[in-house]
């Protein structure tokens, strides 16, 4: 019972410390929407796998994990910190996933275990609070940059698939946790980059255009302090270095410890993300403050994002030049081994180079946005919902009116969005021919996809 006050107690400080929101009258029913989203998706797990289910086998792994915190909370502690087999031959002879990111999720979702009491339906309420908090950050930051509110609640808060694959206990919950909070926390620092080194007069400063109406930065410290406020739009005698200063490193430290938690529990979505979020800065330097031309921008940001993706490659055995397209097609034909033929994308010439790549990008992309469609539902009920959705979602793409006077700030933001979504989109269909489980990894960037398509739309106002 204290378990379930304590949540509650924190669903309620979320609200409180978000009541300056331009969004604040969608909370609560997002919220609501949310948690019982996560409810009936694992009753569906439950009834259509049973013990089988992904979340099933999560919960207890994470339980088991959490029971030896009990035991011995400083080795619990070690653990969590390291991933020797070794060192911790008790820990992995419980577990039957000996995986990197999977054992990481254990480690994640274990201390949701202890905050429960090793209650399933608790730690399922969990993670869609976490997960909704992500999606509500995220969608203000896309509410400042545009002011409109429906393509931010369709996108972020009430879209169908958005709700199936992110809520409950699932690790894509975790992730866009990690996702929403990091790029509200970036956004904020390149609201606030004026505090600190302040441009030019003549040249219009970053927060003009990253943020029209600043708010002033509330007095409430902690954590939600760092995902809900928005700290001082200029600096004046109360706001030098001596007050912002703590605030600036605690976004920086969060911001650090929120990409490497990300880059360990879902690697390949971290570090596109890292290249597109960069890329992005370096874009609006340049225009801000060496004023280069739009064609320059463009030919400089594809470089940076390119050298990005390689200085990053060093950290994981996947991401190598070397063996990156051998892993990709590998990946490929174990999981098309493994999965019904009528819930398999087949690539023609699939080879481990960047051929065998770019000559499958058209089908990779079409697999990734509209797949499935209603001729290849099989009469599954979550493919039928699937391929209703898609078919929307084709319909509103004809009807999207381009808006061809975008300013360059907005140009780069719309580049950047671009090959995020478009870089992972190619990758996971490669990667990921089964439909099923396309369907939930993709969750992690569709919202944005879904997000222009509907700011684009002619008939959507509002």
């Amino acid at each position: 019972m204290l378990a379930y006050l304590f949540f509650i107690i924190l669903v309620i400080s979320s609200y409180q410390f978000s009541r300056k929101s331009p969004l604040k009258k969608h909370f609560w029913w997002a919220l609501c929407l949310k948690l019982g989203a996560g409810i009936v998706i694992n009753l569906l797990f439950r009834r259509l796998y049973g013990t089988l289910a992904d979340s099933e086998a999560l919960f207890e792994a994470a339980c088991m994990v959490a029971n030896k915190c009990k035991e011995d909370p400083l080795r619990w502690g070690y653990f969590f910190l390291h991933s020797n087999q070794h060192d911790f031959w008790d820990y992995y002879s419980l577990l039957k996933d000996w995986s990197f990111q999977t054992v990481f999720s254990y480690k994640l979702v274990s201390i949701l275990c202890l905050l429960a009491q090793n209650d399933f339906w608790l730690v399922n309420l969990y993670c869609s609070w976490l997960s909704f908090i992500g999606f509500w950050a995220c969608a203000n930051v896309f509410y400042q940059l545009h002011q409109r509110s429906l393509p931010v609640v369709v996108a972020f808060l009430c879209f169908p698939s958005m709700l199936a694959w992110s809520s409950g206990l699932l690790k894509e919950s975790l992730l866009w946790f990690l996702m929403g909070s990091s790029i509200y926390l970036l956004h904020q620092l390149l609201t606030n980059f004026k505090v600190w080194q302040a441009p030019p007069p003549q040249i219009e400063p970053l927060s003009a255009i990253v943020l029209p109406h600043p708010q002033p930065l509330p007095t409430r410290r902690g954590v939600c302090k760092l995902l809900f406020t928005t700290p001082p739009p200029q600096v004046g005698r109360g706001w030098g270095w001596g007050k912002y200063y703590p605030l600036f490193f605690k976004q920086i430290a969060f911001l650090f410890i929120a990409f490497l938690v990300l880059f360990k529990l879902k690697y390949y979505y971290a570090v596109v993300l890292f290249a597109a979020v960069s890329m992005y800065v370096i874009g609006m330097y340049l225009h801000h403050y060496l004023r280069w031309s739009f064609s320059k921008i463009v030919v400089s940001c594809a470089v940076a994002f390119v050298g990005l993706l390689v200085l990053v490659s060093p950290f994981h055995q996947n991401l190598r030049l070397q063996y990156f397209f051998i892993g990709l097609v590998q990946n490929y034909h174990y999981l098309a081994l493994h999965s019904d033929v009528e819930s398999t994308t087949h690539y023609t010439f699939f080879t481990p180079d960047i051929w065998g790549v770019l000559r499958n990008i058209p089908q990779a992309l079409f697999a990734s946005f509209y797949s499935p469609l209603p001729t290849d539902t099989q009469g599954n009920p979550l493919k039928i919902a699937a391929a209703v959705e898609n078919t929307v979602l084709l319909l509103a793409v004809l009807s999207i009116k381009i808006p061809f006077r975008l300013t360059t700030a907005q140009k780069i933001l719309l580049l950047s969005v671009l090959l995020y979504c478009l870089s992972l989109a190619v990758l996971l269909a490669l990667a990921t021919p089964n439909i099923g489980t396309l369907l939930r990894i993709k969750v992690g960037f569709m919202p944005f996809v879904v997000y222009g398509i509907v700011l684009g739309n002619r008939w959507v106002k509002g």
